[in-house]
């Protein structure tokens, strides 16, 4: 079945447990996750449609998230797509440059796992 924007996530998230998570949740609540885990990744999103969500993993290794998310954020069509980050919920630090880089919405890990069904239904693009 094709992707439709509608019901697309993008997770910048190489993590394995939170990868899983998101993917099942995700797939129970009808939408289809692409995986970005490294710089090399983002050329095969090009053809991609436009999210309906982006979930970012802050502790994200390949990846320079900041840099990405704020290019996104750059295109007028990606302006009404909400990006969720999750991090450490010490790491003042990562939430600021979250904040900074265009995030809508940071949570800490736990509150991330926990809430993950409630926290795609409100956020993901309708």
């Amino acid at each position: 079945m094709p992707v439709t924007e509608d019901k697309l996530i993008v997770a910048l998230v190489d993590d394995l447990f939170f990868g899983s998570q998101i993917g099942d949740v995700a797939e129970n609540l009808g939408y289809q996750v692409k995986f970005i885990k490294r710089e090399s990744d983002l050329d095969d999103s090009a053809s991609l449609p436009q999210p309906c969500l982006v979930i970012v993993d802050l502790m994200v290794e390949g990846l320079d998230w900041a840099r990405v998310l704020k290019e996104f954020k750059a295109n007028a069509s990606n302006k009404d797509t909400k990006i969720l980050a999750f991090g450490p919920h010490e790491d003042l630090s990562k939430r600021e440059a979250a904040i900074k880089a265009g995030c809508d919405i940071v949570v800490a890990r736990s509150k991330f796992v926990a809430d993950l069904p409630a926290l795609i239904g409100k956020h993901a693009r309708m």
